[in-house]
């Protein structure tokens, strides 16, 4: 998520306030709630709307697969709510961008192989420690430039760590059988829970 500064071209800025950047006073004053979807849906030039294209299409395509087209859409829209969340809430400064939402995969993805583990073994743990190290790459590179907005990538991260959690295609051991069987299995009050968490 890419922090507007107002030493930035005002006019760029005005647009991007206009269509629904997340501005604290907006939020705060003016009831203008919406904004905390419309923000992750803004980019404050193509260098910035590049990045996150390719990170989406890196991280979106393995979360799709694996969580299927309605998980995934939960998974981001709450994950980049949750980012503007912790955004408005530690930043001062107006903000857009999908990162928030981005992050969210990242958590999700690391969920599902977390709580797949016992079942894919070294494979779950290979794919925890890249997020892991991308996850910290990223949020080292937002502390040292000022025009990152890192609240939002980490309430990003969280949100989407929690629904992923809550929505993860579970994989177990069948051991009624023989060979042992892999069978699937989901948290039943997945979607109530990711439902309140939304509401909440």
């Amino acid at each position: 998520t890419l922090g507007i500064r107002f030493a930035a071209n005002l006019t760029v800025y005005d647009v991007l306030l206009i269509w629904g950047a997340k501005e604290n006073a907006a939020i705060f004053m003016g009831g203008q709630y919406y904004r905390f979807l419309t923000a992750m849906f803004l980019h404050g030039g193509l260098a910035h709307l590049f990045c996150n294209s390719f990170a989406l299409y890196s991280l979106g395509r393995e979360a799709a697969r694996l969580y299927g087209t309605q998980r995934f859409v939960a998974i981001y829209l709450i994950a980049g709510i949750g980012g503007g969340l912790l955004s408005y809430s530690f930043n001062p400064n107006p903000s857009v961008g999908a990162s928030g939402a981005i992050f969210g995969l990242i958590g999700a993805l690391s969920a599902f192989f977390y709580t797949a583990r016992n079942v894919l073994g070294g494979i779950a743990r290979q794919q925890l420690g890249s997020l892991m190290f991308i996850t910290l790459i990223n949020l080292a590179l937002g502390f040292t430039t000022a025009y990152i907005d890192n609240n939002a990538h980490i309430g990003g991260l969280l949100t989407g760590a929690v629904v992923g959690w809550l929505l993860a295609p579970g994989f177990v051991l069948d051991q009624r059988v023989y060979p042992p069987a892999v069978a699937r299995v989901g948290l039943r009050i997945g979607w109530p829970a990711t439902l309140a968490l939304f509401v909440f």
